[in-house]
């Protein structure tokens, strides 16, 4: 989900994790910003490469979550997995 209010007022992508309590927030500021939904308290605070936002997509498991970045083709990607490592 995009939102933009006039010129230049920043757009906003944010999406739900499919099966944990997590909402991802990616700002044209340059920030990622996760938060645990049930106290709404940020988990995560990461610096987004420079550029526009162009989508942000969790995986259907939600192991994985892709941020699109317009500038270059760059792609970030950050892993998440509630499966305990091996």
């Amino acid at each position: 989900m995009a939102s933009t209010f006039g010129d230049k007022a920043p757009s906003v992508f944010a999406e739900f994790h499919p099966c944990e309590p997590l909402l991802v927030v990616a700002r044209n500021d340059g920030h990622l910003e996760i938060y645990d939904t049930r106290t709404w308290n940020i988990v995560l605070d990461e610096p987004l490469p420079r550029g526009e936002l162009v989508d942000l997509v969790f995986s259907r498991s939600g192991d994985s979550l892709a941020v699109g970045v317009k500038t270059k083709g760059t792609r970030r990607w950050f892993e998440f997995s509630s499966r305990p490592s091996d």
